[in-house]
């Protein structure tokens, strides 16, 4: 048995996934973990059993974890304190928490390596002072010279902590940035597969029922799915992980095609005005991330004027040559929205783009609109400003790189679909559904039958190819990216060795560039959560020619 596998930690957070992950990496490094979600939690087990070391966030529910950590150095002075915090970050508290007798202070994001080695290196400061306190005889200068260690040991600590805070507030951005990409990415396949059901059953069940009633209740179940659709896409595109299909556009061509639509979605009171230039300027960015980038600027405006007032909208060149607020370097379209609204003071603008950060009232505002409108510029080689003083009302100013006008957009100023025929020259298709998800399968074997057809669904890639093996005759298959054993990438590969002429449709929930630039190359991807419109479309696309 090593030593780390006969002390134990308690460790003390409220945040259910926080507490799981610095647990782990301790179980992992060798110790003995109990957990506790709360300060009087916390305080029941140690009074049980003192543990070696407690790992205490400040923030709690109940207690403070600085209460808690006094208490522990009144009663059990031999039980260490590792204190942590993600808010309380400044010099100041972690003065304070040392004060309330922390033996060590870490910042939340904390690296595992970093967790690790404070840990040990506090253990072995408490094997160290039990080793002294054993002692019978000479213990006075012992001690004296360790608690001199010690305080040396604690004063450069903060002298460390002081130079590190320069470097911390130049990454803290890009961890934010980092932390949330890994969230919403590994969140976006289960959530995008609850929304293809919901949203796709909304949209049958709307078909087929002919209730005023029901219809309105139906609009607004399919309206709150929607909305978290978008909640979605703007976690993706704040983490810069949601997929960017980049086009030539011309922005005063999209804000022209969009000026009623935003007048509508604001409301008489917010009258829009728009400035263009009389030329076309042109960027080189994702047409829906750039719709999406315009509607929550004006939305943002909006919000700034309860009783109302206008909305300007602006489009203008600037050369390479002319200076600029943002480190963006030659010719840039800039796209500027104007309110005249309470403004920002210079706090409240510092961390404008801080995701979940609102100064909206509870309900009204997810605190994403500016992190995703950021995510969006930079994604597409820009940046972001914004020009604000209380009572002066605010300008957010988009600037972009501009690209060539010689050539036409790549696309049309429409939104590119065509109204898809049926199966194969509108005769019905056999289908080869291959799906983990029992909801989502069934759903989508409802929309394909209910088209006409005919469907041979399974739960995982091994079975539909011993399907195929056995001799089952399909047009089409259409697969799941993740599922267990097999990835809908190998089946679909297994699926050509066999078939070279028959096509493979994939449906995935995952948001990853990486994994969708993959698919895209020799799939028609079909992504999730998809309308009855967007899978007909997909499967006319898809379909073989004859």
């Amino acid at each position: 048995m090593t030593q780390e596998s006969s002390e134990t930690i308690l460790n003390v957070d409220d945040n259910e996934a926080a507490r799981y992950a610095r647990s782990r990496v301790l179980r992992r490094a060798g110790y003995e973990v109990a957990e506790a979600a709360s300060g009087e939690a916390a305080w029941a087990l140690i009074r049980a059993a003192p543990p070696h070391l407690v790992v205490l966030d400040v923030q709690m529910p109940d207690v403070s974890g600085l209460e808690i950590c006094r208490r522990i150095k009144e009663h059990y002075p031999s039980v260490f304190v590792l204190q942590t915090s993600a808010s309380f970050v400044t010099r100041a508290d972690r003065v304070r928490g040392l004060d309330a007798g922390a033996d060590s202070y870490l910042i939340e994001p904390v690296e595992p390596e970093e967790l690790v080695a404070s840990v040990r290196a506090l253990m072995r400061l408490r094997r160290a002072e039990e080793a002294l306190r054993s002692l019978n005889d000479g213990l006075e200068d012992r001690v004296a010279r360790r608690t001199q260690e010690l305080a040396d040991a604690n004063a450069r600590l903060l002298v460390e902590i002081g130079d590190r805070e320069r470097v911390e507030a130049q990454l803290r951005q890009s961890q934010k940035i980092e932390a949330l990409g890994q969230l919403t990415g590994g969140i976006a396949h289960d959530f995008n597969n609850l929304l293809t059901v919901i949203l796709g059953g909304v949209e049958m069940v709307r078909e087929r029922v002919k209730d005023a009633r029901a219809q309105r209740l139906l609009a607004n179940v399919a309206q709150a799915g929607h909305q978290a659709a978008r909640l979605t896409a703007q976690l993706l595109s704040f983490a810069r992980r949601q997929h960017f299909i980049r086009r030539k556009l011309s922005l005063p061509r999209i804000l022209r095609r969009l000026e009623d639509f935003l007048q509508q979605t604001i409301g008489p009171l917010h009258p829009i005005g728009i400035d263009l230039p009389d030329e076309d300027w042109f960027v080189f960015t994702d047409r829906s991330q750039l719709e999406a980038l315009i509607l929550n600027l004006v939305i943002n405006a909006r919000d700034a004027m309860a009783k109302g007032g206008p909305i300007r909208l602006g489009v203008e060149n600037l050369p390479a040559a002319a200076p600029r607020p943002v480190a963006v370097a030659g010719d840039l379209v800039v796209l500027s929205v104007s309110d005249c609204g309470t403004g920002m003071t210079e706090e409240v603008r510092s961390k404008a783009f801080d995701p979940f950060f609102t100064t909206k009232q509870v309900g009204r505002g997810t605190g994403l609109g500016l992190s995703m409108v950021h995510g969006v510029a930079r994604q597409s080689g820009g940046d972001v400003a914004i020009e604000s003083a209380p009572g002066r009302g605010t300008t957010v100013c988009v600037y972009l790189p501009r690209v060539d006008a010689a050539e036409a957009e790549l696309q049309p100023e429409g939104d590119g679909v065509d109204s898809p025929d049926t199966g194969i020259h509108g005769q019905p298709v056999r289908v080869l559904l291959v799906e983990d998800n029992p909801a989502v399968r069934e759903y989508t074997r409802a929309v394909l039958t209910g088209d006409g057809h005919t469907v041979i669904a399974f739960a995982d890639g091994p079975a539909a190819l011993a399907s195929v093996d056995d001799g089952t005759a399909y047009d089409l298959a259409i697969v799941d990216y993740a599922m267990p054993e097999m990835t809908g990438q190998e089946v679909s590969r297994q699926l050509r060795l066999r078939h070279p002429d028959r096509p493979v449709m994939v449906m995935t929930g995952f948001a990853e560039t990486g994994i969708l630039d993959q698919l895209s190359r020799d799939h028609v991807v079909l992504k999730k959560p998809y309308s009855l419109m967007e899978i007909r479309a997909a499967i006319a696309a898809a379909r073989p020619r004859r």
